[in-house]
């Protein structure tokens, strides 16, 4: 009774192992939007990485 219930499964688990039909596409070419994209995200990652690595300013000299 086992090996009936796992021929049942088969086709099922052959349709999630097999790849997607876009999958078996290769890669387009990238544009010029995708590398303004990537430059300005290296942009905002640059000035992030800057902003936490920097030391805060001294504390103002309060005189009473």
């Amino acid at each position: 009774m086992p090996s009936r219930s796992l021929n049942l499964l088969q086709p099922a688990r052959r349709l999630f192992l097999l790849p997607a039909p876009w999958q078996n596409v290769g890669m387009r070419r990238i544009d010029r939007y995708d590398v303004i994209g990537m430059v300005l995200l290296a942009l905002v990652a640059t000035l992030w990485i800057v902003h936490f690595s920097l030391p805060t300013p001294p504390p103002d000299i309060v005189l009473p």
